[in-house]
């Protein structure tokens, strides 16, 4: 039982990425990307440092920490996500390219364009949410004053509706 529930593990970990790649290009349709910047290896100093936290020793004796520094422009990046020295340096890599972008490109920057379609997506949503809300509002009014209209009616029929 504990090989296939292993074997399982597996086939998702394993699907994961192809999903999450997926579902990320297709949420950004309308991001320009021409001016994300590329990482060279050779503007890149790159060190392993012993890395700290929770996690006690096995976390404290192991360099497993990226610190990486892009030398042209002098930003850093330290990256401890992950116990794994290639998953660190991958995603300090990717970390050091989205704070790049924003250092160079401000308001073009593909995280900030990101946030304005967030913020767009959010304000169409708000606007349906309100609407809908309206139709609702308006549509109980009209029971209310059809029902308040029915018993007047009844009243000055003198017949009871009871």
């Amino acid at each position: 039982m504990l090989g296939g529930v292993l074997r399982t593990a597996a086939v998702l970990l394993r699907a994961t990425p192809r999903c999450t790649a997926a579902a990320r290009l297709a949420g950004t349709q309308g991001i320009d990307w021409s001016r994300f910047p590329q990482l060279d290896e050779r503007e890149l100093e790159e060190r392993f440092v012993r890395g700290g936290g929770p996690g006690g020793q096995s976390v404290n004796k192991t360099a497993n920490c990226v610190s990486l520094k892009h030398i042209p422009t002098g930003l850093v990046v330290k990256c401890h996500e992950s116990r794994s020295l290639e998953v660190n340096r991958r995603q300090a890599r990717h970390l050091l390219a989205e704070r790049l972008d924003r250092a160079l490109n401000g308001d073009a920057s593909v995280a900030a364009q990101r946030e304005r379609e967030e913020q767009l997506r959010r304000q169409r949503g708000d606007l349906q949410r309100r609407r809908r809300r309206d139709r609702k509002d308006q549509w109980r009014r009209q029971r209310s004053a059809e029902a308040s209209s029915e018993g007047a009616h009844s009243d000055r029929t003198g017949v009871d509706n009871t």
